[in-house]
């Protein structure tokens, strides 16, 4: 009898000692995702990470990707980035170009100043380009173009509320075929 004891107090320890009751504390940490959240330790989960919100896939030579993309930063018929947006490694849209127009001479800057009006999906905004020459651009209008608003934050964070694009060397715009 006593073996038969001894036998189920074993047996009882064992299986209570997987199970918890009453609240448990996981780490204070978290995890940061791709998409740039951050989830944290799930104590309902044996303190696992919860996961990660799913990210969409980005086609960064898709047409319609890009045109969707560049439709976050129309604001106010002009192409702008925020401070926080500035710190993505890139931000790559794309748009229709509809129209080019020399706005003149900045003689403080020694530069050429032009305005370049996009299509997107859904809207249009202008961008501000800067280079040396007044002898016009290698862009031509009713051409799909890639392009990385990066180089609105690289140059000046001021010119990322204003939509300046510095391309001096004439090659930031990559023409794109969508047909």
């Amino acid at each position: 009898m006593k073996r038969y004891l001894l036998i189920g107090l074993i047996i009882g320890i064992f299986l209570l000692s997987g199970c918890r009751t009453g609240p448990f504390v996981c780490s204070d940490e978290a995890k940061i995702c791709p998409d740039g959240s951050a989830v944290a330790r799930n104590p309902m989960n044996d303190c696992e990470f919860d996961p990660c919100p799913e990210v969409e896939e980005f086609d960064v030579n898709s047409c319609e990707d890009l045109s969707e993309e560049l439709d976050k930063y129309l604001k106010d018929g002009r192409i702008r980035v925020d401070f926080q947006t500035c710190e993505k490694d890139s931000i790559l849209v794309g748009g229709i170009l509809i129209n080019i127009e020399n706005s003149g001479f900045d003689p403080s800057r020694n530069d050429y100043n032009w305005e370049l009006t996009f299509e997107s999906m859904n809207k249009q905004g202008t961008m501000y380009l800067t280079t040396y020459t007044d002898q016009g651009l290698p862009y031509v209008t009713d051409q799909f173009y890639k392009f990385d608003l990066k180089e609105i934050c690289a140059h000046l964070m001021s010119s990322a509320l204003s939509g300046s694009f510095v391309d001096r060397e004439l090659d930031k715009l990559k023409p794109l075929d969508c047909q």
